[in-house]
């Protein structure tokens, strides 16, 4: 029969099967890559972040290093510059000379001394003593700069000192009279410790290093301090830039990778340099990126998992799916070789299941899925009044939970045939209760019921004839016993059928 009004119609055909899981494996080991090529970027560009944070560290501290070292030296050349006036003074006096140099050198405490020389070389005026003692420096650089060279300021390559053996950073310059003769030579020694105090106040790291060197390559401070390399040149072969250069070089000295910022100060032969250690430098993002990356490999593993476990789960269904489609089309077979006509519905009326019988039962061209009542008639077999969409039992099972069975129905078929059929009907419940659907099966008895009419009159003429016979009749058991008698046996026997014993044939 049909199921009440619906919506439309649910597709008669098996489940759809889930999605296969085959890439799913794939699907998830793609993620974890990109995954972990996500990670990796993120860490590499912020380890370049790290590092070009020191980049710019190394170009900031070696511009401090370049001006404090030039405001340095440019005082000391003022200093010179006043000497030299002074000895050009012909008012002079060795005890005027002698104090100015002393009061320059208490007034300078990166100067270990300074002193005078004469056109030949020889010094005449000390810093350190009142007397000086005979000594003569025409062989130095710094003197044959004055004689042979263009003259002004010299800076000259670190020199030990021939009276104590430390070492010194010379500064001269040349004093000349009014007819451009060379009167004497004005020289300092500044003190390469007063640059490596100034250093180790810079925040470099305990790896870090600050060397300031001459234009040939010569070293005259070092942070760290090593003794061993004062005065000599770098142990590779090294080019001392011209302009600001940065590099990341391991140190053939101490062989700690470094970010190096070399920085030539203007106007002076001598080159500062500021590196620091790259290990050092990333100590924080290291840890930073080992508790990433341990995070992301938690991240992965719980991925590969869930990938593993979805996988697992989607073949589960798969093969429940495809037992399921088994098992609905196996049903779908038995119902389609039902010779009574079937029909299942869900809660909302829509049929998805029905069967051949119903278009041979109900005269229809199609699949019988509609709920429009107005379509079918039908009349209560016993009392002949018509039914109402709410009679069948399709209706009672869906909207009242009510089964019903072997309700006899007399119906006009679509196609104008009348039948007589035996409906059914029951309500599909969840785990709940909850009323889910209904099936319904109509059995056409059309021809039982002529063929028990049939019987019905040949079986009253029978006993018509029995009972009104001329003839006395018995109907008899095997065992002797009287099963019937018409009234012309119970006439010659005497019997009478309301004394209600049983009789016998040996009896009569």
């Amino acid at each position: 029969m049909p199921a009440p009004p619906s919506r439309p119609d649910r597709p008669n055909g098996p489940l759809r099967p889930l999605q296969s899981a085959a890439y799913l494996p794939l699907l998830g080991g793609l993620s974890v890559a990109a995954l972990l090529v996500l990670v990796a970027a993120t860490l590499w560009s912020s380890r370049e972040q790290e590092l070009e944070k020191v980049r710019v560290t190394t170009l900031n501290l070696s511009a401090v290093l370049r001006e404090q070292t030039a405001r340095t030296l440019q005082n000391v050349d003022a200093a010179m510059l006043q000497v030299g006036e002074t000895l050009r003074n012909h008012s002079r006096t060795p005890e005027t000379m002698r104090a100015e140099l002393r009061e320059t050198l208490l007034e300078r405490p990166f100067l270990r001394a300074i002193w005078v020389l004469d056109a030949r070389g020889q010094v005449i005026y000390d810093s350190d003593d009142e007397t000086p003692p005979e000594r003569n420096c025409a062989d130095r650089r710094y003197f044959r700069w004055h004689v042979d060279g263009p003259g002004g300021l010299f800076i000259g390559k670190p020199i030990e000192s021939r009276l104590d053996g430390d070492w010194f950073l010379p500064l001269s310059r040349g004093v000349k009279d009014g007819r451009g003769r060379l009167l004497g030579v004005v020289v300092a020694a500044v003190e390469p410790d007063y640059f490596e105090r100034f250093y180790d106040t810079l925040s470099i790291g305990s790896h870090g290093a600050i060397t300031i060197r001459h234009g040939e390559g010569e070293l005259i401070a070092r942070i760290p301090h090593r003794d061993d390399l004062i005065g000599q040149p770098p142990p590779f072969a090294v080019q001392i830039p011209e302009i600001t250069r940065t590099v990341r070089v391991t140190s053939a000295v101490d062989g700690v990778e470094r970010i190096y910022t070399s920085r030539p100060v203007e106007a002076m032969p001598l080159v500062v340099t500021v590196g620091i250690s790259v290990d050092e430098a990333l100590e924080d993002w290291c840890r930073s990126a080992a508790a990433f990356i341990a995070g992301t490999l938690v991240v992965a593993l719980l991925l590969i998992a869930l990938t593993w476990l979805l996988g697992r789960e989607i073949r589960g269904r798969e093969r429940l799916t495809e037992s399921l489609r088994r098992e609905e089309s196996l049903l779908r077979q038995v119902v389609e070789s039902l010779p009574v006509a079937v029909f299942v519905a869900d809660r909302a009326g829509r049929i998805f299941l029905t069967n051949s019988a119903t278009q041979r039962i109900w005269g229809a061209d199609e699949a019988l899925k509609t709920g429009d009542y107005s379509r079918f008639r039908g009349r209560w077999t016993r009392t002949g009044i018509a039914l109402e969409p709410d009679d069948w039992a399709m209706a009672r099972a869906l909207s009242r939970g009510e089964s019903s069975s072997n309700e006899m129905i007399d119906i006009e078929t679509l196609d104008g045939q009348r039948k007589t059929i035996l409906n059914w009907a029951a309500p599909i419940r969840d785990a709940n209760g909850e009323v889910i659907g209904g099936v319904a099966i109509n059995e056409d008895i059309t021809r039982e019921r002529a063929l028990a009419e049939s019987l019905g009159e040949i079986e009253a003429r029978f006993e018509a004839m029995f009972e009104y016979s001329i003839e006395a009749t018995l109907i008899t058991a095997p065992d002797g016993r009287v099963l019937a008698a018409n009234r012309e046996a119970c006439r010659l026997v005497g019997y009478r059928r309301e004394d209600g014993r049983r009789l016998d044939i040996r009896d009569i």
